[in-house]
């Protein structure tokens, strides 16, 4: 068996055509939201690679679209943690899991880390915060268990050339695969095409057990 798990970033509008894939497939997934982000209509700040609008789902689409998936927090603001004062970055782990647990009204788990970036202050206040993973930026062989749930490591990246044959690495030890990115990252049909037929692999592989992040965590 080989355990599959997927993160995606920050709550845009392509959210909703991806898990529409997901749903397809019977894919778990788990997605980190910037709490502030959410407004009551989509709006945009900014555009990816300066050519594409990258717009943030409004407050109330947000139940309903990530029904069944995990939500894990992203901070309130998604600044660079390890260079704020402690009482922020407190402020930023406390405020945005109350947030997302008043919006979602379930409890809130996960954690990923802005811009990938964290010290041990800022792994301490996540542990003292209560929660029970965070996903870090870095790539690394073996991602579960981590030598600390603060600081949960990633397989690859969903279009890295190397997907596969990460997986196939990871599916002979018998380990956990996970793969991150951003649905904004999907600037043309090819990529979509390509990701789906990804999702029909995995999902049709007899050894593939899709989790969230968080269920590595807490399954025995």
């Amino acid at each position: 068996m080989i355990r599959v798990t997927q993160s995606w970033d920050d709550g845009v509008h392509d959210d909703v055509r991806l898990i529409e894939l997901l749903r397809k497939y019977q894919a778990k997934a788990t997605f980190n939201l910037i709490s502030s982000a959410h407004r009551a209509e989509r709006f945009s700040n900014w555009k990816y690679q300066d050519t594409k609008p990258v717009y943030h789902l409004a407050l109330s689409e947000l139940v309903e679209l990530y029904r069944g998936f995990e939500v894990a927090s992203h901070t309130v603001t998604h600044p660079h943690l390890e260079q704020l004062p402690p009482e922020k970055v407190a402020w930023e782990l406390a405020e945005s899991r109350k947030q997302l647990e008043d919006i979602f009204q379930r409890p809130i788990g996960g954690l990923a880390y802005p811009f990938g970036t964290c010290n041990a202050a800022v792994k301490e206040e996540a542990r003292r915060q209560g929660y029970r993973y965070a996903r870090a930026g870095r790539f690394v062989p073996l991602v579960f268990p981590p030598a600390d749930p603060m600081e949960f490591g990633i397989t690859v990246w969903f279009s890295d050339e190397k997907f596969w044959a990460e997986f196939e690495r990871v599916k002979q030890t018998g380990g956990v695969f996970h793969f991150v990115g951003h649905s904004y990252e999907f600037v043309n049909e090819a990529m979509w095409t390509e990701f789906e037929a990804k999702l029909a692999r995995l999902s049709a592989d007899s050894e593939v057990h899709w989790m969230t992040n968080l269920e590595l965590f807490t399954t025995a």
